[in-house]
C-alpha cells in the first residue's frame, strides 16, 4: 500500500513533541513521497520557508515509519508514530474524526507568498555541520530535478508505495532526519562540509518495432513512452499490445486479460521484450522496455 508522509517541525529527537507541520492536500500536492520531492514542490518550499526564519528539527514522517512508543491500539497495532502525532496534534476526543481532520488542515502550515526559493539555495545542518547548494543538484536525464531535503529526512521509506526505490542516492536517505536544519541566502562559514546528495529514479524506455516477417526487415521503431516506474512501462506495453492483438483478431474494444491468453496466440516472452507475429500484415510486432540507471 502507499505510504504517506507529513514534514514535521519537532522538538527534540527522542519522545518529540510535533510544533508544526505541512499537509500535503492544503498546498494542492500529493501525499505520497515521490508525489512531492522536487525543486520547487509547494510543499518542499512550504518548509523551506519556515526554516529560513527559524531553524528546525525536520522530519518527513512516513505513517510507517519506526513508533515512538509501543503504545498499542486493542488490535495490537502499533500506531504512535511522528505522523501521527501530527494528525492527532490538535485532536479532540469529543469531536468527530471529520471535524478533527479539519482542525489538522486548518492549523498546517501554508506557503509564504514572498519566499523566494531561488534566492535561498543553501540547506543547512547545523547538528552535523553540511550544507547543500540546490543550485548545484543536478537535474535526472528524465528531466526532473529530485529535492534532496525530503529524502534526507526521510523517515520509513523504503516500506510503502510511492517510495524513493533506487539505489542511487541510498547512502542518503535519512541521515539528516531530526537534525536542526535550515535554510539560507548566504553560504555557511568555514566549518561547515559541503555534501552532493543526488537522487534519480531508474527511468524506462518502452519501445515498438515492427518488423516485416517475410524479410526480416526493420519496418518501423517508435518510441512509446517513459516511465520511471517498471510496473508502469509494463502496463504501456500491455494496453498498446492488447489493442493491436484485438484488432488483429477482431474481437472489439481491448480488455483486461491475463497474459496466459496472449501466450495461446503466439505471444513470445524474451525478458523484457514481448513479440506478437501478424501473418495477415507480414509483420512481427514486438515491444521492449530498456532501463537506465543514472549515476
Amino acid at each position: 500500500m502507499g505510504q504517506y508522509y507529513t514534514p514535521v517541525i519537532i522538538d527534540k529527537r527522542e519522545d518529540p513533541k510535533v510544533l508544526a507541520y505541512a499537509y500535503s492536500f492544503k498546498v494542492g500536492e500529493g501525499l505520497k513521497l515521490m508525489e512531492h520531492s522536487y525543486m520547487g514542490n509547494p510543499l518542499v518550499e512550504t518548509m523551506e520557508a519556515y526554516l529560513a526564519k527559524e531553524p528546525g528539527r525536520l522530519v518527513w514522517a512516513g505513517d510507517y515509519a519506526r513508533p515512538e512508543t509501543d503504545a498499542k491500539t486493542k488490535d495490537g497495532y502499533r500506531y504512535d508514530t511522528l505522523h501521527y502525532r501530527a494528525d492527532h496534534l490538535r485532536y479532540d476526543p469529543s469531536k468527530t474524526e471529520s471535524e478533527n481532520h479539519r482542525v489538522f488542515e486548518e492549523n498546517s502550515l501554508l506557503p509564504d507568498p514572498s519566499y523566494d526559493g531561488e534566492k535561498f539555495r543553501y540547506v543547512i545542518n547545523y547538528d552535523k555541520k553540511e550544507y547543500f547548494d540546490k543550485k548545484k543538484v543536478s537535474p535526472s536525464p528524465a528531466g526532473w530535478t529530485i529535492h534532496p531535503l525530503p529524502l534526507l529526512t526521510a523517515e520509513g521509506n523504503g516500506q510503502g508505495g510511492g517510495d524513493y526505490k533506487s539505489l542511487v542516492g541510498g547512502e542518503f536517505i535519512g541521515k539528516w532526519a531530526r537534525d536542526l536544519v535550515g535554510v539560507s541566502d548566504k553560504e555557511p562559514d568555514l566549518g561547515f562540509d559541503q555534501i552532493f546528495p543526488y537522487f534519480a529514479e531508474e527511468v524506462y524506455q518502452v519501445f515498438r518495432t515492427v518488423t516485416e516477417i517475410s524479410t526480416g526487415k526493420l519496418l518501423k521503431l517508435e518510441p512509446l513512452g517513459v516511465a520511471c516506474k517498471r510496473d508502469t512501462a509494463l502496463d504501456m506495453m500491455k494496453y498498446d499490445a492488447q489493442r493491436i492483438t484485438y484488432e488483429m483478431y477482431g474481437q472489439g474494444k481491448p480488455q483486461s486479460r491475463d497474459f496466459e491468453e496472449f501466450r495461446k496466440k503466439g505471444w513470445d516472452f524474451k525478458g523484457e521484450t514481448r513479440s506478437v507475429a501478424i501473418p495477415e500484415w507480414d509483420a512481427e510486432i514486438a515491444f521492449t522496455i530498456f532501463q537506465f540507471t543514472f549515476l
